[in-house]
Parts: structure tokens; C-alpha cells; sequence
């Protein structure tokens, strides 16, 4: 498996390496544009490998004392989480297209 952690502008190119040599993919962000992501897509699907996408939220304090606090039955039986930001999006650009 690879984590592709580089800058957003390699992740294309990389992830269409990684697939063609069959690796499994997990891109923290995926890409930046449609283009792009459609591109790491195709190639992920060409080659049968899987490519996973996955935000860098999950392991920020806010997220990681709601885990301590669920492990240690502070909210019961937890039958279902949700979760979401309210912000304007990233201050780039190429976010918005």
C-alpha cells in the first residue's frame, strides 16, 4: 500500500504509477481538478487496484478526545456518528474548479 502525502500537483502522476505497478493507493487528498481525478480513477480501475481517498481530520484533537472519551462509555452505545465542517473550503484556488 502507498500513502501518497506529496504536494496535491504529483498526486496524479503518482497515483497512475503506483497503480501500474499495483499498489494499493490512499491519497490524502485526491487531486486538483475533476481532470485529474478522473485520471487516478481510470487508472486505479485499469489496473484493479484500489485507490482510497481520506481526509487528515481523523487524527485531530478534537477527534481524537471524542474516541477517548467514546472508549471509556461516556455517550452509551454508539449506534451512529456523523460529522461535518462548516467552513469556506481551502484558501487555494484550484479548490473551487
Amino acid at each position: 500500500m502507498v500513502t501518497i502525502a506529496a504536494p496535491n500537483s504529483l498526486h496524479a502522476q503518482m497515483t497512475k504509477d503506483c497503480a501500474a505497478a499495483g499498489s494499493t493507493l490512499f491519497a490524502r487528498n485526491l487531486s486538483r481538478d475533476h481532470r485529474e481525478g478522473e485520471e487516478m480513477i481510470s487508472a486505479a480501475k485499469q489496473h484493479g487496484v484500489l485507490l482510497m481517498y481520506g481526509e487528515e481530520l481523523l487524527f485531530t484533537p478534537k477527534f481524537l478526545k471524542a474516541k477517548e472519551m467514546a472508549d471509556a462509555g461516556a455517550f452509551g452505545k454508539i449506534h451512529l456518528i456523523k460529522q461535518s465542517e462548516k467552513h469556506f473550503g481551502p484558501h487555494s484556488d484550484w479548490f473551487w474548479t
